[in-house]
């Protein structure tokens, strides 16, 4: 009885017009679909309860060290015990959600350790941060903070100058504009000024021009050093005015002579 019922379904559907066929086709996946539509359902929903958890946890992990975090990022002092501890709580932060945000917070709590009598372990902090910072960009790379950063710590480590150069230039590439980075790139660009192109040179001076008018105090204050404060000049000569008007103020610093 098996066999001649599946050659009559067979016959059945081989005479049907084709455009039947293919609204029964239809109709059978549609069917499929609405079948599998609660599983489906259920699947995306377990799938957002298990990403919001993750946050979640990630939010608990990092609370006892919030303070800590907002010091580092409104440049306060930190102390190297709550450093460690929320170098701790980053490292399973970055397990449970794997973030660049926590990577290079955790880069920067390395960075921030004070150097310590044993100097292996104060260049294994350093590397630990120069690795963590590397991996938040690889998440981020658009981050032009993140260079800056990055060519801090490998110029600590004393990594080769074409390394350093490389990610210098990167933090111009991601950050043109931005104001709160043109110290340390005017610090670190004339630390690099032998191996500068032309086109470093100019982005340099566009740096010293904007901080300038930015922030001036922060200007003079990296100007602490002859060779920084002789780049500098060499940006601002073009204009008169401005120039004398940083001449003036070096004068008249109190921690500059």
């Amino acid at each position: 009885m098996v066999t001649p019922t599946r050659r009559t379904t067979i016959t059945r559907v081989n005479t049907m017009p084709k455009s039947k066929i293919k609204g029964a086709l239809f109709e059978h996946e549609t069917n499929a679909l609405l079948r599998y539509e609660p599983y489906l359902v259920l699947f995306l929903a377990l799938f957002l309860v298990v990403f919001a958890s993750r946050e979640a946890i990630v939010g608990i992990v990092l609370a006892p060290d919030a303070e800590a975090i907002d010091d580092i990022r409104e440049q306060r002092p930190v102390a190297p015990q709550a450093l460690h501890s929320l170098i701790s709580a980053e490292k399973t932060a970055v397990a449970i959600g794997d973030h660049a945000s926590d990577w290079a917070t955790m880069g920067v709590a390395y960075a921030l350790l004070p150097p310590t009598t044993d100097e292996a372990e104060h260049q294994a902090n350093m590397q630990a941060a120069e690795d963590a910072t590397i991996q938040s960009l690889l998440r981020a790379p658009a981050n032009p903070n993140g260079w800056i950063r990055l060519t801090i710590i490998e110029q600590a480590l004393d990594k080769p100058t074409v390394n350093i150069l490389r990610d210098w230039r990167m933090a111009y590439v991601t950050g043109p504009n931005e104001d709160d980075i043109r110290a340390n790139r005017i610090r670190l660009g004339a630390l690099l000024w032998s191996n500068l192109t032309a086109d470093d040179k100019a982005n340099l001076f566009a740096d010293i021009r904007g901080l300038w008018v930015y922030d001036k105090d922060t200007l003079l204050s990296v100007a602490a050093d002859n060779l920084t404060r002789g780049v500098i000049r060499a940006a601002l000569v073009t204009d008169v005015p401005v120039f004398l008007n940083f001449e003036k103020a070096l004068r008249e610093h109190p921690n500059i002579k």
